[in-house]
């Protein structure tokens, strides 16, 4: 005749081959309950032991019976309650392990940070030390370009002095060479006097002795020939200030010689 059908795996298969994984001191899982049952699919076998751990904390304390009665054996009791004990040490422990990594992770993390705080203190500080070095560097070349800016004012005032000293001398002795070329009194007397006039003449002859120009026979015979090369000269120095007012070369700013 034919046979029976194979029965499905129950809640109860799954139950009581928990109970006896804690018998024997073993961590109730899907494939042990698998391999003490000798069937059942993974997907059937997990929700039944999943219900049978939500109700295991029941049947160790009682709740589900009255006092003093319970079904299940003291043996699985006492297992359960050392898989319980054990389980929560290892918790503990994982716990503890856990808050030391964590503790060492944040202990060399502020160390890091410590250090970096460190560095760029002394960073700030080199840079500070730089800095003052920099804007006393700047203030020392400051003062010195005033200084310089003075001496050069400075110098430039006893140039133009000197220049109008120089200028009044020679002035002087333009006039004075002049004088002896109105009283020459002989030719050598005359063309000596003109070589040293003609080495010092300049422009403002030409302002201040335009019409003082009456001396003796031999100055008025002779003096001709000395005014032309002295209008010469003069017709050469305003040629050569135009091109410096209009041209390239920039204005001077001392004062100019004529």
């Amino acid at each position: 005749m034919p046979s029976k059908p194979a029965r499905g795996i129950q809640y109860e298969d799954v139950a009581q081959a928990a109970d006896a994984l804690l018998q024997d001191g073993l961590r109730p899982t899907i494939e042990r309950i698998r391999q003490r049952i000798g069937r059942g699919s993974p997907n059937t076998v997990g929700p039944m032991l999943e219900q049978w751990f939500s109700g295991l904390g029941q049947r160790l304390g009682g709740a589900a019976h009255p006092p003093g009665q319970t079904d299940t054996p003291a043996a699985v009791l006492q297992a359960a309650n050392a898989l319980w004990a054990t389980a929560l040490q290892e918790s503990l422990a994982q716990a503890q392990d856990a808050c030391a990594a964590q503790r060492a992770a944040l202990a060399d993390e502020a160390a890091q940070l410590q250090e970096a705080s460190t560095r760029l203190q002394a960073q700030e500080l080199a840079w500070t030390e730089r800095l003052r070095a920099l804007e006393g560097a700047l203030q020392k070349a400051t003062e010195q370009w005033h200084e310089s800016q003075q001496r050069g004012q400075l110098l430039q005032h006893t140039l133009a002095q000197r220049e109008a000293d120089i200028a009044q001398q020679r002035t002087a002795l333009a006039d004075s060479a002049q004088q002896c070329l109105q009283t020459a009194s002989s030719e050598e007397c005359f063309w000596t006097a003109s070589s040293l006039f003609l080495k010092i003449v300049d422009a403002r002859f030409d302002a201040l002795h335009r019409n003082d120009l009456s001396g003796t026979e031999v100055f008025n015979a002779w003096w001709w020939s000395v005014e032309r090369r002295v209008q010469r000269r003069f017709e050469k120095w305003s040629d050569k200030r135009k091109k410096t007012l209009f041209g390239s070369p920039p204005c001077s700013p001392q004062i100019p010689h004529f």
